[in-house]
């Protein structure tokens, strides 16, 4: 039984779906670095780091006019094998209904306009259909999840169809009252790494672009999510595939990106008859692409921009990323990307590599609901590395230790008027 409630309130007026703007914000990310940060040998140079990463987003996003600070835990842990950085993102239940309304008021510009256009129109309860994993009986209302037999479009109008679960710090892009000082992410970096700084003279040899592995977890934080990742975790060969009590109808799975992610197939098993469009697509290891206009991928003469299946039933990477691209490795055990990498949102990085901010990125901020200052549909070869983002004046704030205290206090407070999620698995998470 769905026991959670959309609790969140829009700080601005939504009225109608019309394409008039509104006025916009600055986001503002706050870090609330941990201990580990001062007790690491390298605790000042990555926090100074963390800030520039996160004054990048700060320069480049806006959002709803009085829209909220974005407030990041930050910490040292040693993860597992491989992993650089995690992000575990609170998200909230929020009615399809309502975010469609927030897009429209929010839009800002050309990519915003075709955006809201190529939406899924609701049906008449407020539902969006889309493409998943039926369950272990092939139903949409059967426990656990089949991965093999192939996607099924559902849209009886379940729990699932009508409530998105979308991240905090997204919802306050788009204008809802999540709380001033509500934490938005914890984010947490390997401390089995070795990790270079200061990009601006190179990544050296044997080491991970700090600034890049900040941008990137950043960005997860900010929305850069799938729900894709609970079906891949919960079916076929996920860790989670023994859970065959879980009613998906019930379930509010499908993020704010995941309203771009649409099938990459041809023909009826990619298109909807009734709307000419791409099926949004969330079965892992299906192909997946993002697009904003609901037919063509966007960068679709570049380095077009392509999903990740999954992590465990699909290509090995989480959903809640660009696809891989390829390259090679060189004498020094430097990765050389070829071609270009999708953007910053690649599900891994290489060593010596130094990280890139592409249209791509922008261009599925830009959608869910946050604003550029440039129309990126004219700037499709836009590319800022992590040594430019290094280089921008500027640093995103930190609280003075007194003042976070009164901080969490006060969060404590906001915290029970809003009901987050405790489940587990059902955080965000990203490698």
């Amino acid at each position: 039984m769905k026991t959670l409630k959309n609790a969140l309130l829009v700080v601005s007026a939504v009225s109608g779906i019309g394409l008039a703007s509104t006025p916009a914000a600055a986001v503002n990310i706050i870090l609330r670095p941990d201990s580990t940060f001062s007790n690491s040998p390298n605790g000042a140079a990555a926090l100074f780091a963390f800030q520039k990463a996160a004054n990048y987003w700060n320069q480049t996003l806006s959002g709803a006019s009085g829209m909220q600070n974005i407030n990041i835990n930050v910490s040292f842990a040693s993860l597992a094998p491989n992993i650089l950085g995690s992000t575990r993102s609170y998200a909230y239940d929020v009615s399809a209904a309502s975010v469609y309304q927030s897009l429209a008021a929010n839009a800002g510009g050309a990519l915003d306009a075709s955006a809201v256009n190529s939406l899924v129109p609701l049906t008449a309860a407020g539902g969006i259909g889309y493409r998943r994993a039926p369950g272990l009986d092939g139903t949409l209302t059967g426990g656990g999840l089949n991965i093999t037999t192939g996607s099924v479009f559902d849209n009886n109008d379940s729990y699932n169809n009508r409530y998105l679960y979308a991240n905090g710090a997204n919802l306050k892009a788009l204008g809802y009252d999540v709380g001033n000082s509500a934490i938005d992410a914890n984010i947490t970096f390997s401390s089995n790494f070795a990790f270079d700084f200061d990009p601006t003279d190179g990544i050296s040899v044997g080491t991970e672009d700090f600034t890049a592995v900040a941008v990137h977890e950043l960005g997860h934080a900010l929305g850069f999510v799938s729900g894709s990742d609970y079906y891949d975790y919960y079916g076929g060969k996920g860790p989670g595939a023994g859970e065959t009590g879980i009613n998906w109808d019930n379930e509010s799975v499908l993020s704010v990106l995941d309203l771009f992610r649409r099938s990459a197939n041809g023909g009826a098993s990619g298109f909807d008859p009734a709307t000419g469009e791409r099926y949004i697509q969330l079965d892992p290891n299906r192909n997946a692409l993002f697009t904003v206009d609901g037919v063509n991928p966007f960068n679709g003469d570049g380095s077009y921009s392509q999903f990740a299946t999954g992590r465990y039933n699909g290509d090995g990477d989480q959903t809640s990323h660009w696809k891989e691209g390829t390259g090679y490795y060189d004498q020094n055990n430097c990765f050389i990307p070829s071609p270009q990498q999708v953007g910053v949102m690649d599900p891994s990085s290489g060593y010596c590599q130094l990280g890139i901010v592409t249209s791509n990125d922008l261009a599925a901020f830009d959608a869910i609901g946050y604003n550029l200052k440039f129309d990126i549909l004219k700037n499709k070869g836009y590319e800022f590395s992590s040594a430019d983002i290094f280089r921008l004046a500027g640093l995103a704030g930190v609280p003075e230790p007194s003042t976070w205290a009164m901080m969490i206090m006060g969060f404590g407070f906001i915290g029970g008027a809003l009901r987050v999620r405790a489940r587990q698995p059902k955080v965000r998470f990203a490698g």
